[in-house]
């Protein structure tokens, strides 16, 4: 096997909307009328890359759940395109940083009267790693953790890490074989320490790796992300809406082995993926 020095590292939305799908609690139910009827669920983000510039290109996703009748979706008051069922998607305007972002929903009842829910949040501010340069490729250390730093985000309430490793390995006995790891977890600090045993977790301790490749996403999260907080989404519906802001990803590997093989940071994820994430690991 090559030596691997040890210089540094480079990670990248339904895939954050499902990280969050997991725990939470959510708001009332019950609507006014019916008693024991659920009011619909909404589980909603603004997305947008980071940059230096004031302005950003957003994109919105909204995913419903629980009505009979089609809704008017909102995001600071323009509507957002339907794409299926009752998800809507959306690529908004340019939006400031640090702007108070509103969600509306607005639906009628069975009975013909009007219901409308609403929420709030924020575009999250400028951040980037501080560790590493998402210009580069990094070669990791065998048997040594991974530590990524970062600045933090203005409004930001988590940071959400994606870890991604694709690699070819010789077993104890002589046989090559590929091994992959793809996870996340979602902190408050602004630093992450990954384990050596979870960077290349199939490779066993007489094994030697052939060729790797990998990255390390980070997105800043504003909205609920401890459990046992309660949705965002207020008036006739109960739900999550949350604001992302991606720092971008560090790549590493070695050969040609990078190249042929891209990780989810560089073909893209769907939106919300990413909210599925964060709330399947929402902070203790």
């Amino acid at each position: 096997m090559k030596s691997l020095l040890n210089r540094s590292l480079p990670m990248g939305g339904l895939i954050i909307l499902s990280f969050l799908l997991g725990s939470c609690q959510e708001g009332k139910q019950g609507p006014a009328g019916s008693a024991g009827t659920e009011l619909p669920s909404v589980y909603a983000s603004i997305y947008c890359d980071s940059g230096e510039d004031s302005l950003v290109a957003a994109d919105a996703e909204v995913l419903i759940f629980g009505l009979d009748v089609v809704p008017e979706v909102k995001v600071n008051g323009q509507s957002v395109m339907q794409s299926g069922g009752f998800i809507w998607y959306g690529s908004l305007l340019p939006v400031t940083i640090g702007q108070d972002v509103s969600l509306q929903i607005s639906y009628a009842a069975p009975d013909g009267s009007q219901k409308q829910a609403i929420a709030q949040s924020q575009i999250p501010g400028e951040f980037h790693f501080v560790t590493h340069s998402p210009d580069s490729t990094y070669e990791l250390t065998l048997g040594q953790p991974l530590t990524v730093g970062w600045s933090s985000s203005s409004g930001g309430d988590g940071y959400l890490i994606r870890f991604y490793a694709a690699y070819l390995y010789v077993d104890s006995v002589g046989n090559s074989q590929y091994g992959y790891t793809d996870f996340d977890t979602l902190v408050t600090q602004n630093t992450v320490t990954i384990p050596a045993g979870r960077l290349f977790p199939d490779l066993p301790q007489t094994g030697s790796i052939d060729d790797y490749y990998g990255s390390l996403g980070l997105t800043v999260i504003k909205g609920p992300v401890q459990v046992g907080q309660r949705g965002n989404v207020t008036g006739d519906a109960t739900g999550f809406f949350y604001t992302l802001r991606n720092a971008g990803y560090l790549s590493f590997g070695e050969n040609g082995f990078a190249a042929a093989t891209p990780s989810p940071h560089e073909t893209g994820e769907n939106q919300g993926d990413l909210v599925t994430r964060i709330r399947s690991h929402l902070l203790p």
